[in-house]
């Protein structure tokens, strides 16, 4: 909704009526019934899906939220019939601290940092690798903030690829309102991780995920405390 509003920062008070007047005329969104708006995803989604072609997609940063905090790694792994064929890894140069909480998760630094490339050169090969590809994320707000903050920096645009978000599936084929972290729903799906915290190992068991949450038929979802637990 953000991307179709134009929206960066604290959403207006009038949230709502602007979105009903964007939504309404544009072809994009559609009413299933009163008082609700869909998104038409493009025709090439769901042959997409069927026919395994998607980029997974997981990022690590300075911090919590652009834009003070800014991207240091994205990862990207490109699939077809279930096959990686290939992957995307680069760190970037946050010019700016990392968080001690962020550097101890990932064991990146500052140091290393200062010798990544430029937030402009990574982006820019980031965007020839998934051109119009559907894209799998958990949870992906958080990372796709990063992401679009990023590309409208770089070149004055928001990405437009579809998206498909595990934690939403996760929710319904598991059953469960929280403990739905990554890492968590690797646990549950008894998926062994390598490099939990680097973005394109994250990218990976997304996937695993996802291959395995498809196959399981929805539960009826209930509430289960959740331990505190640093962003994904």
């Amino acid at each position: 909704m953000r991307k179709a509003l134009n929206l960066r920062g604290r959403p207006p008070k009038n949230i709502a009526e602007v979105a009903v007047e964007v939504f309404s005329v544009n072809q994009d969104f559609y009413q299933p019934e009163e008082g609700f708006w869909a998104y038409k995803f493009p025709s090439h989604f769901d042959d997409a899906l069927k026919k395994e072609h998607f980029v997974a997609v997981d990022i690590e940063a300075t911090g919590g939220k652009p834009p003070v905090e800014k991207m240091v790694e994205i990862g990207a792994a490109k699939y077809r019939n279930c096959n990686e064929i290939d992957e995307f890894s680069f760190l970037i140069n946050p010019e700016k601290p990392i968080q001690p909480f962020v550097a101890k998760m990932t064991g990146l630094d500052d140091t290393l940092l200062a010798k990544a490339h430029s937030l402009e050169w990574v982006m820019e090969k980031f965007l020839d690798f998934i051109k119009d590809e559907v894209l799998i994320l958990h949870d992906p707000f958080p990372d796709m903030s990063f992401i679009d903050e990023a590309s409208m920096s770089c070149f004055g645009g928001v990405l437009i690829n579809p998206i498909l978000d595990t934690l939403t599936m996760a929710k319904k084929k598991l059953g469960l309102h929280a403990g739905l972290s990554l890492n968590k729903i690797a646990d549950r799906l008894e998926i062994v991780q390598n490099d939990h915290h680097r973005a394109l190992s994250d990218a990976r068991t997304t996937v695993k995920a996802y291959f395995k949450l498809r196959e399981m038929d929805d539960l009826p979802v209930v509430e289960e405390e959740d331990e505190e637990e640093p962003s994904e």
